[in-house]
């Protein structure tokens, strides 16, 4: 039961979202449809059984919208809302001959057989979604304009694309045509409802999870793009997002089939990459676009110690906690801490120590001292990027934003650490030393060399005046 509550915790608003569609789709089924309940017979076992057919179309269908919303949600609301439209083109152009046969096709095709019951298919959604997607597009085209979205409307797009997953999903239980082949039936046995409303409940965790696990994946991209110092890197990441959306819209309508073999792909490799892509992107938000977008939002506000997304169960555990920074370890350290892995950083008794708090399980206390064999001294100091805890050897690199730099001495003092200044003097002197032994010997040398070109000299003018007192003999003789 504990571990189900911490998933709750962690997981509240997702999970609120799913129950809140799922009684509201629940609830207007029964009060708007005349299916009345009745035991099983031998004609209606043909009608589950067609059911039951046409149900796994419609599932299919919807895995592939789960992962095209993950891609775009908003370019996928804007695209259910066109194929809506056109699906309902006897009612908004019974006149064009052509849009109605576009219609009967689109018709016949797994995805849009329910496209034109969503409440998005008509044209003003249509605008209004064309319009948001293209606004993000260019809002995520720099590492700034990505900064502010993150923040703000990239959740609300992130949740839009959630709700739209769980309504698709549960459509097939929500209307009456999902227990009856036909449309004359009027009646389906409980049994039926029964397992219609299982299976309809599983597919809806299932493609909640790969929309999940997908749209983190490629938002941690986008985030990853807009830390990297390239130039222009953040367009190149949402060409090629809008170029893959396009091609999944395109074979959802012309193959079904390759659509979903194509979206199976494309989860599974999300689900592979998911937590690494997910700690790199963390590691990015909190080191760089987080401190941007509190310098352009939130200048001239006091960063606090404790930070706001600090989970509940570290405050509960640790009442009297005063401080807790995000940081992130630069260094991989067996059993205990991965590369850029997020921690918390809290001052302790003997030095500051780490917090790996993870769901389910127990919360990990990580002495810095611990992960250093040669226990060497740490140090506070901070350079363009980031500002770190480190041991002179770098053994012990613990990474934290830039902006509790601004607080140096509350964090020297609380973390109980030493300015790593003290180690660019104390090298500094040593180089200064160095170079001045190295003078030191350079003009010794120079000495030396001075003093054996003076002794050269003094033995050539000696073995000159030798040879002419030699020369003045021969003459005389």
């Amino acid at each position: 039961m504990e571990s189900v509550k911490k998933y709750y915790l962690l997981h509240k608003k997702e999970i609120m979202i799913f129950l809140t569609i799922l009684v509201v789709m629940m609830s207007v089924t029964a009060f708007s449809s005349n299916v009345s309940m009745v035991h099983s017979s031998s004609d209606i076992e043909t009608e589950i059984n067609t059911t039951l057919g046409e149900s796994i179309e419609n599932y299919a269908g919807v895995f592939s919208v789960a992962v095209t919303a993950s891609v775009n949600p908003t370019a996928t609301l804007a695209v259910l809302s066109l194929l809506g439209i056109v699906e309902n083109a006897d009612v908004y152009f019974p006149e064009v001959v052509w849009i109605n046969n576009v219609g009967d096709f689109l018709n016949k095709v797994p995805l849009i057989k329910t496209a034109g019951n969503l409440p998005i298919a008509n044209p003003v959604a249509l605008v209004l979604f064309a319009i948001i997607a293209v606004v993000l597009c260019v809002l995520r085209s720099t590492s700034a304009s990505k900064a502010v979205s993150e923040a703000t409307v990239d959740q609300i797009e992130r949740y839009g694309g959630y709700i739209v997953t769980v309504a698709l999903s549960l459509i097939p239980v929500a209307t009456s045509q999902v227990v009856a082949a036909e449309r004359t039936v009027s009646y389906v046995s409980a049994g039926t409802y029964a397992v219609t409303l299982i299976i309809g409940l599983l597919a809806t965790v299932f493609n909640s999870i790969v929309y999940i696990c997908v749209n983190k994946c490629i938002d941690a991209v986008e985030v990853i793009a807009a830390a990297v110092p390239i130039k222009g890197m953040n367009a190149i990441v949402q060409i090629l997002k809008a170029l893959l959306h396009l091609i999944l819209v395109v074979l959802q309508i012309f193959s079904p089939v390759l659509s979903v073999i194509f979206s199976i792909i494309i989860a599974i490799v999300a689900l592979c990459l998911f937590r690494k892509l997910t700690i790199l992107s963390t590691y990015y938000e909190y080191i760089y676009i987080k401190p941007l977008w509190n310098k352009i939002f939130h200048k001239n506000e006091q960063i606090p110690f404790l930070h706001k997304r600090f989970p509940k169960r570290g405050r509960k555990i640790y009442p009297e906690l005063q401080m807790a920074i995000p940081a992130f370890s630069m260094n991989k350290h067996e059993k205990l801490l991965k590369k850029r892995e997020l921690v918390w950083l809290v001052p302790g008794s003997d030095g500051p120590k780490l917090l790996k708090i993870k769901a389910f399980r127990k919360i990990k206390e990580i002495p810095l001292n611990s992960l250093h064999i040669m226990q060497e001294p740490l140090y506070l100091q901070k350079t363009i990027r980031f500002t770190r805890v480190m041991t002179e050897d770098k053994k012990v690199e613990i990474i934290i934003s830039n902006e509790y730099s601004d607080y140096w001495e509350q964090l020297l003092q609380s973390l109980m650490l030493t300015d790593y200044q003290v180690v660019k003097d104390r090298k500094k002197a040593e180089k200064e030393e160095k170079k001045q032994e190295r003078a030191e010997k350079r003009q010794q040398k120079m000495e030396e060399i001075g003093d054996s070109l003076n002794q050269k000299k003094k033995n050539m003018k000696k073995h000159f005046l030798f040879y002419q007192d030699l020369a003045h003999m021969k003459v005389k003789k």
